[in-house]
């Protein structure tokens, strides 16, 4: 869900300027789209609380996700400065609901680095049956202190479970974003621009530097190797 939140924010703010170009929008309202986005989310996650603890987090994450959705598709298709605005502060509302809701799983602020700790221990384990086990532990150990937690882990982490059918040496890879983090600053170190005339010209220079990358973790720098 913070993942969600942060594409939100960091991924298309960068773009900001192909829509003051294309759609002749001037720099001080496209400054406006930017503060829309945070003074959103300041102001709507205590309504978006309120409306949790009656509702309950699950309710609340899938609607939260699905205007999120509605939001992203709009805001890709505006063609106008006000249909921009709309579904910029649509989509933080909807994010800001996301981290609300995600939150509400851990009751105490003080809770979160234990609980951080025991769920890494269920995929630091050598082999998802002693995962399994370790898991079924956690859903006691959270049962009274943290209800909505225990029944998200017991629903939930299963589903992570999987990379334990995956080669020891390539679990981490897989189960973190690890890659995904790191083919980030690859880019952004390589960027000979910070803006660009249009889209097509910043795609052109991303991809090449995507190829490079790639033909360098095939061929050199292997990142997931089958030889195990």
């Amino acid at each position: 869900m913070a993942g969600l939140a942060t594409i939100a924010h960091s991924i298309v703010a960068p773009f900001l300027p192909v829509y003051a170009d294309e759609l002749n929008i001037s720099l001080v309202r496209i400054g406006a789209l930017v503060s829309a986005y945070g003074i959103t989310r300041f102001l709507t996650q205590p309504l978006i609380g309120w409306w949790t603890d009656r509702a309950g987090s699950h309710l609340t994450i899938r609607v939260m996700v699905f205007i999120f959705a509605i939001a992203g598709l709009g805001y890709a298709l505006s063609t106008s400065f006000v249909g921009l605005l709309f579904f910029r502060v649509l989509q933080a509302a909807a994010a800001g609901g996301m981290s609300v809701a995600v939150r509400a799983y851990v009751p105490r602020h003080s809770l979160k680095a234990e609980v951080a700790t025991d769920i890494q221990a269920v995929f630091n384990a050598a082999n998802r049956d002693e995962a399994e086990a370790l898991l079924a532990k956690l859903v006691t150990k959270y049962q009274k202190s943290a209800a909505r937690l225990a029944t998200w882990m017991e629903v939930s982490i299963p589903e992570g479970l999987t990379v334990f059918a995956f080669p020891a040496t390539h679990r981490r890879r897989i189960r973190t974003t690890n890659g995904l983090e790191r083919l980030n600053r690859e880019v952004r170190r390589s960027r000979v621009a910070t803006l660009f005339p249009n889209e097509a010209s910043c795609l052109r220079l991303v991809t090449a530097v995507l190829m490079e990358i790639s033909e360098e973790w095939e061929t050199g720098r292997t990142y997931l190797s089958l030889d195990c």
